[in-house]
């Protein structure tokens, strides 16, 4: 090595005290003072260092994403839209024995499924709005579909009103041709003359058990023709099945139908359980043919059985015409204070095999017959007056009858038996001549 290079790196330290044969470098003051700064410099550059470190664990942890909310729980609303529509395909459903449902394997039922539905019936009363799907259907497509129901029911709604007025509209713009509509169509309220000009169109479109209600008015009302009546001797209205007809008021007087010509009201209702009812009605006959040897009536019961209450019969006792006729084996009739007057035949007349009755009834002022009753015919009268009639009450050989509580007044006779009384099988009592 050379001299210069020995001399730079061995030479001693400025400032160094010898002692002996050690040499101490003693360093000035200025040079700790910067060692010590430098030593802070460190440290300060460490703390911060460590406070970034532990912020930006906070930061990391603080801001780091957090799982989504559960969602929420439905509306009363929307439970009751997705609660329909359960039922609803409960309903179209195939009905199940009422065993509990078991599982694939054969076990017990499926404990999900059971803690799912308590959990649906404990959300109910949380009013949150749905966002989330039940069943595989979104609750907003449950709402729609509720919707849907809603408005095809109107539409159900609308289409059978709809019917009931086309039925109507076709039987006044009919011609008298074709059959008559379905019954399903058939309106179970008819109102005369608004919905019907006559009685024949409004018993022709009636439903089963209807009602037709005749408005009060002046004028009185035609029988009309039924389409129904097939036969040449039959002309007029047909009750084919069970119906009440009744005036507007309860005054008989206020509602008349005319039978004019040879049109008649005929009760042809062989398989219904129930009678054809008239209430508060008049009925006047105008002059018509004779039909054989028996008696033509206003009403005749073809089949079936029929009942008049609080109704007036009026007739032309120049012609062999009756107020109300059963003509049909086990047929029946009944009449409720009802009054009956001026029939050239018989006000009432029973056939053989038949049956009527007649209650606070008054048949009154040149009928020919009160009551004629055929063979095997059954007859009950009670509390009505008889009052100027040729016979008041004629019985065929066989049949049978009850009077009890009858008035008879002014009538050329009053009860007459063909088989004489000791025969007969009438029972009177409490009757008074």
């Amino acid at each position: 090595m050379s001299g210069a290079f020995f001399e730079r790196f061995f030479a001693p330290t400025p400032g160094a005290h010898e002692l002996g044969e050690t040499t101490v470098a003693v360093e000035p003051a200025e040079d700790k003072k910067t060692e010590t700064a430098k030593r802070l410099e460190r440290a300060t550059y460490g703390l911060v260092l460590a406070f970034g470190l532990l912020l930006a664990i906070v930061l990391v942890v603080c801001l780091r994403p957090s799982r989504p909310n559960p969602a929420p729980s439905e509306s009363s609303v929307s439970r009751q839209i997705a609660q329909s529509a359960k039922r609803d395909a409960a309903d179209s459903r195939p009905d199940e024995p009422d065993a509990a449902p078991e599982s694939a394997d054969g076990g017990e039922p499926d404990e999900a499924e059971e803690e799912e539905d308590v959990l649906f019936e404990e959300d109910e009363l949380e009013p949150l709005f749905p966002v989330d799907e039940e069943d595989g259907v979104s609750l907003e497509e449950l709402a729609i579909l509720e919707d849907e129901r809603i408005e095809n029911t109107a539409d159900e709604e609308d289409g059978a009103a709809t019917s009931t007025e086309d039925a109507a509209s076709g039987a006044r713009e009919s011609d008298g041709a074709g059959e008559p509509p379905d019954a399903s169509v058939f309106p179970r309220s008819i109102v005369v003359p608004d919905d019907f000009e006559t009685l024949a169109e409004a018993l022709e479109f009636v439903a089963p058990s209807g009602v037709i209600l005749l408005k009060k008015r002046d004028k009185p009302y035609e029988l009309g023709q039924s389409r129904r009546l097939t036969d040449a001797d039959r002309r007029g209205a047909l009750a084919a099945v069970p119906v009440t007809v009744r005036g507007e008021t309860r005054r008989a007087s206020d509602v008349t139908i005319v039978l004019s010509g040879s049109a008649r009201l005929w009760i042809d209702n062989p398989d219904s359980n129930g009678p054809v009812v008239f209430e508060d009605l008049t009925f006047r006959a105008e002059p018509g043919r004779e039909s054989g040897l028996q008696f033509s009536a206003c009403a005749t019961v073809a089949a079936g059985s029929a009942e008049f209450y609080n109704c007036a019969f009026y007739g032309d006792r120049k012609t062999n015409i009756g107020a109300v006729a059963v003509e049909s084996p086990f047929g029946s009739v009944k009449c409720v204070d009802c009054l009956f007057s001026e029939f050239g035949g018989a006000a009432l007349y029973l056939s053989s095999d038949s049956g009527g009755s007649a209650v606070r009834c008054e048949f009154a002022k040149h009928n020919a017959y009160g009551i004629y009753v055929e063979p095997n015919g059954k007859l009950s009268v009670s509390r009505s007056t008889f009052t100027q009639n040729g016979q008041a009450i004629y019985a065929a050989t066989g049949a049978a009858g009850v009077v009890h509580d009858c008035v008879f007044k002014g009538n050329h006779m009053n009860i007459v038996l063909e088989d004489g009384w000791e025969k007969s099988l009438f029972s009177c009592v409490g009757n008074k001549e």
